[in-house]
């Protein structure tokens, strides 16, 4: 399973249960336990000519980070209402 979000028009979010590819180009795919989340945040400058990112950030969570996380974000989203 693979999620995408698109937080603004520079920015974006992938969480997946597999390992997620690295956007650049000529760059290894991110790694991951089989019992891990990936997670990849991208920055592709806004007005960029070719699409590339020029930051990603690749990170593994354990499944418990995960949920904690997951948790949190709920719990602050419901609070923002």
């Amino acid at each position: 399973m693979e999620m995408r979000f698109n937080l603004d028009s520079c920015n974006s979010l992938v969480i997946s249960d597999s390992t997620i590819a690295d956007p650049r180009p000529n760059m290894s795919h991110g790694c991951r336990a089989p019992d891990e989340v990936a997670v990849q945040f991208v920055h592709v400058p806004l007005g960029s000519s070719d699409g590339l990112p020029d930051f990603v950030q690749n990170i593994s969570l354990r499944c418990g980070e995960a949920k904690t996380i997951a948790s949190a974000l709920m719990t602050a989203a419901q609070n923002a209402r």
